[in-house]
């Protein structure tokens, strides 16, 4: 995907040069969220590209932060008892907001849920925040992973904190 959106990036600068020759220095704005465009940004530059970071992308905590938040913390000390003994984690940034209110809850270590994560890039944060990673489906998408879900988890409650904005195919699934 990357090698894509690097090769239309390229043809666009070759139009804009061919059009404003000797008028503007050609530049490529990296709209992913700051901090999030290296690999692209990276790839453009040692082809001589220059780039620049314009975040179109932000995320925020919504009310539903502090919700998940309570469920975290209404944890009963085993994970046996657990309301949500899954939770389902759908993007790396869906997995630093877990992260965020289960440091925030301060629920036992013992109640920690199991844990599912639609890729290897939202596992890496869970990992990072010393959370273990359960159940990673064989392809990092919704539809796989909710096909693949462990049987243990798909027969009981499972959590899925997500977007507001984010599709319904997991919960669907």
């Amino acid at each position: 995907a990357a090698l894509g959106a690097m090769r239309a990036a390229i043809c666009f600068v070759i139009l804009l040069h061919g059009a404003f020759a000797g008028l503007v220095t050609p530049r490529i704005f990296l709209t992913r969220e700051q901090g999030k465009n290296g690999q692209l940004q990276t790839l453009l530059e040692a082809r001589g590209v220059a780039t620049q970071e314009l975040s179109c992308i932000a995320f925020e905590k919504t009310e539903g932060f502090d919700d998940l938040r309570a469920t975290l913390a209404d944890a009963p000390g085993s994970q046996e008892a657990l309301l949500h003994p899954w939770v389902v984690i759908t993007s790396p940034a869906a997995a630093a907001i877990f992260v965020e209110a289960w440091a925030e809850s301060q629920a036992p270590t013992a109640s920690t849920p199991k844990i599912a994560s639609v890729g290897a890039g939202s596992a890496k944060v869970l990992e990072a925040a010393g959370l273990s990673v359960d159940f990673l489906p064989s392809r990092a998408d919704g539809k796989t992973l909710a096909s693949e879900l462990p049987a243990e988890a798909a027969a009981g409650s499972v959590l899925i904190p997500v977007s507001a904005l984010a599709e319904d195919r997991i919960a669907d699934g």
